[in-house]
């Protein structure tokens, strides 16, 4: 796709950071959970961040499996180790994660 500086390993390790951040917000993460694997990613030499958007992502992962019908299922951490599925409009997806 449009993604072309950003390994796949890399969109998955800011995907993690940027919806491990949106679990913090929504109280279903524990609080510095993000942070926590923002270093770990960076430890493992990958990039933790990108120029692109949470929704320039967000949008461009919505065809994978976890995608049904209208909704998508979003892997939250309750904390590294625990996670949980949320629903989520498909709709909805993109002003979600930022």
């Amino acid at each position: 796709g449009e993604f072309k500086d950003i390994s796949r390993g890399e969109e998955v390790a800011v995907g993690r950071v940027m919806t491990a951040r949106e679990g913090e917000n929504l109280r279903i993460t524990k609080t510095g959970t993000a942070d926590e694997i923002k270093e770990l990613v960076k430890k493992s030499g990958l990039r933790a961040e990108t120029e692109f958007s949470a929704g320039d992502i967000a949008a461009a992962d919505l065809n994978d499996k976890k995608s049904e019908g209208e909704m998508v299922n979003l892997v939250l951490l309750k904390e590294i180790g625990s996670a949980v599925l949320h629903k989520v409009k498909k709709e909805d997806i993109c002003g979600l994660i930022s």
